[in-house]
C-alpha cells in the first residue's frame, strides 16, 4: 500500500510534527510505502521514508501555506493513481484523511 502524508514541514520538534514521525516510522515498520510531501524535511523517521519536497514561491506565512496546498493538489492530480490513500495534518485540501 502506497500512503502519502502531507504537511507543511518535516521536523523534529512540534507536536504535529511529532506525530508525524511517529506515524510515518510505524507504517514504514509495517512494510507500506510512505512518502512524507511537504515544504522542508529534516532526517527521515525511517531508512523507507522517501520525501518529496515542494517548494512554490510564498511570501508571508498565510500566503505559504495557501500556495504549498495548491502546489500539493496539482502535485496529487497527476500522479492520482500513485498513492492508495493521502493523509492530511496540516491545513490542506487534497487528502483522503
Amino acid at each position: 500500500m502506497n500512503i502519502c502524508i502531507t504537511h507543511l514541514r518535516h521536523a523534529y520538534s512540534g507536536g504535529a510534527e511529532r506525530y508525524l514521525n511517529y506515524l510515518a516510522k510505524g507504517l514504514a515498520e509495517r512494510g507500506y510505502e510512505v512518502m512524507i510531501a511537504c515544504r522542508s524535511h529534516a532526517e527521515p523517521p525511517h531508512p523507507n521514508v522517501r520525501f518529496k519536497r515542494l517548494r512554490p514561491l510564498a511570501i508571508g506565512g498565510a500566503w505559504r501555506h495557501w500556495v504549498f496546498a495548491r502546489a500539493l493538489s496539482r502535485w496529487l492530480a497527476a500522479r492520482s493513481p500513485q498513492f492508495d490513500v493521502v493523509v492530511g495534518l496540516g491545513r490542506t485540501w487534497s487528502q483522503d484523511i
